[in-house]
């Protein structure tokens, strides 16, 4: 019997990414790689663009009026 071995895989959520401008370069390179990498995602990638700015801006003002910590576990 042979002996499984491990898969090579890239797993997207291990990759520590910071809040600075290296962690935005490398989210909109993600987005942009995969946008010209996956032609059904053409029609998606602008609405969630919109959504993902508005959801920004909403949090954004909420936290400004009461700034309390986050409740996102770290």
């Amino acid at each position: 019997m042979e002996k499984e071995t491990p898969v090579a895989e890239i797993n997207m959520s291990r990759i520590p990414v910071s809040a600075d401008i290296a962690g935005l370069l490398f989210t909109v390179g993600t987005v942009v790689t995969f946008y010209w990498g996956i032609p059904e995602l053409k029609n998606v990638v602008p609405a969630a663009i919109v959504v993902g700015v508005a959801v920004a801006v909403l949090l954004h003002l909420i936290r400004h009026e009461d700034p309390k910590p986050s409740y996102i576990p770290h």
